[in-house]
């Protein structure tokens, strides 16, 4: 999604089915939108390179980012550092069944008259930390 302000609509706030919201690269010079965190499905935050400021250590309680499993802030320009109390409650990143785990995924189904063409693609991701990468070939998915 490319924003064409320098700051997140609010009006994505009723946006409460999206999973995703990629909105590195645009330039948005904002604080940290806590209000996302409502968002009952969102899964993967990417906020990187852009221009957030300010601190990331307000914690509001009903907005508690319930299904949250990558959350992606590099290259701004946030100040303090990210309270341990947001892992502590970002219950979606921690595994608690590896016998049962599901990948996140797309699914789409593409019909044209009689004929009907299925892909299904598994995120995958690469992680970058301290200058050492790590690539990720799938996602875990919430159950």
């Amino acid at each position: 999604m490319h924003i064409s302000h320098y700051y997140i609509p609010r009006s994505l706030a009723n946006c409460t089915m999206l999973e995703h919201l990629a909105l590195g690269n645009n330039q948005i010079d904002d604080i940290f939108p806590f209000w996302i965190g409502a968002l009952p499905q969102l899964q993967v935050l990417i906020l990187t390179s852009n221009r957030f400021h300010g601190a990331v250590g307000s914690w509001y309680t009903n907005f508690r980012f319930p299904k949250l499993r990558i959350i992606y802030l590099s290259n701004n320009e946030f100040i303090g550092d990210l309270p341990s109390e947001y892992f502590q409650n970002w219950d979606a990143m921690k595994l608690t069944d590896a016998n049962h785990l599901k990948y996140m995924q797309a699914n789409q189904k593409i019909q044209i008259r009689s004929y009907t063409w299925t892909f299904n693609y598994t995120y995958s991701m690469t992680m970058t930390d301290k200058g050492m990468q790590r690539f990720y070939e799938e996602i875990p998915g919430i159950s």
